[in-house]
């Protein structure tokens, strides 16, 4: 190798080890990250960068297992907020799941549109503790294929994640 395949060498080298810094850094600036392990990960990677010496196998092991744990912390985050959070939607959502799987005709069903001025926080009340009362109605058929309308009472529960559970349903 000539010098000058030797230089362009450590200067990609020292390159990608302050990406590596700068993506870390921001990893960690947007999701709140520990700081004991950004000062872990800037230790292992600053002086790489400022000694310009090719990095040793023990070095890029430390500084690649540094970053796997910022990306595994990261990843863990996203999946923690992506997570279903119970709200006045969702259990109203899940309350149709209920009433609909009661109904003799559950294809007929027509549940009233909230493009008509009806909210939310009109027929659902928070009970507090994940759970929720919903009360409303649905134009659906009978067994004899006439269409009625059904008035329901329904407390549904967050158990948590995106499961709910069924604790009462007058119909």
């Amino acid at each position: 190798m000539t010098d000058q395949q030797e230089k362009n060498t450590i200067v990609y080298a020292i390159t990608a080890m302050l990406i590596a810094v700068m993506l870390g850094l921001l990893v960690s600036s947007l999701w709140g990250l520990a700081s004991d392990d950004n000062a872990k990960l800037r230790q292992s990677l600053i002086p790489l960068a400022q000694t310009k010496e090719p990095q040793t196998q023990e070095q890029t092991k430390l500084g690649a297992e540094a970053l796997k744990r910022n990306r595994a912390k990261a990843a863990a985050r996203v999946k923690a907020e992506a997570r279903p959070k119970h709200d006045e939607c969702s259990a109203y959502t899940m309350a149709q799941d209920f009433v609909t799987s009661r109904l003799k005709c559950p294809s007929t069903a027509k549940w009233p549109g909230f493009w008509a001025g009806v909210s939310y926080s009109e027929i659902t009340f928070h009970l507090g503790g994940g759970k929720y009362r919903i009360s409303s109605y649905l134009d659906a058929q009978n067994g004899f294929g006439a269409m009625v309308r059904v008035n329901f009472i329904c407390v549904v529960e967050h158990v948590g994640g995106s499961r709910w559970r069924l604790v009462s349903l007058t119909m």
